[in-house]
């Protein structure tokens, strides 16, 4: 069913797919090289994205919070009194627009910065009790998101999938444009 490309990437793993003759014709294929768009694993990883960002913003819409907004709240609450700079390294995103994502999330009264008193130009993170309020409505909503992101496997599908994709992330983090550290990694 599946031949391997050996040589795929420049490490010599391989990489499995489908051979032209398996291939149905007339299905809206779009050939790139040897591969399938649709059997690329980069471009179907960015489809379940977008399709995952769209669950959840259904599922959460009453709240008026984005996926970035959540994470980084989530994170503030269960590491206050980090700076904007521990917070992109905890929740793998990007340093130069993190601090749109702080001033925005403040201008909503969810989180507020303080000065740090041991460091009078670094500004620390703490959640506000309409944050907590906030993260403590959107509980609900945010489980029934991932429950619907998964709805369609079983849940041995479920466990498969999720070890499978923390373990890719875990081993390509270090490729990340905006690396997720741990939060005791953040702040060394």
């Amino acid at each position: 069913m599946y031949s391997t490309l050996n040589g795929y990437h420049r490490s010599g793993s391989a990489f499995p797919m489908k051979s032209p003759s398996e291939r149905l014709s007339g299905t809206g294929a779009i050939s790139v090289g040897a591969l399938d768009l649709h059997e690329m694993p980069g471009h179907l990883i960015r489809r379940l994205q977008q399709i995952a960002v769209s669950i959840w913003l259904d599922e959460t819409a009453d709240c008026d919070v984005r996926p970035v907004q959540f994470a980084a709240m989530a994170a503030i609450r269960a590491f206050p009194g980090n700076d904007q700079m521990d917070l992109s390294r905890i929740i793998g995103f990007d340093r130069s627009t993190i601090q749109d994502v702080v001033i925005r999330l403040e201008k909503r009264g969810f989180i507020e910065r303080r000065t740090d008193p041991s460091d009078k130009r670094r500004r620390i993170l703490f959640i506000t009790d309409a944050g907590n309020a906030m993260m403590d409505r959107m509980d609900v909503p945010n489980l029934a998101a991932q429950g619907r992101i998964l709805e369609p496997l079983t849940d041995e599908e479920r466990e498969v999938f999720m070890a499978l994709l923390t373990r890719l992330v875990q081993v390509n983090n270090r490729f990340s444009r905006a690396p997720f550290q741990a939060q005791n990694e953040a702040a060394e």
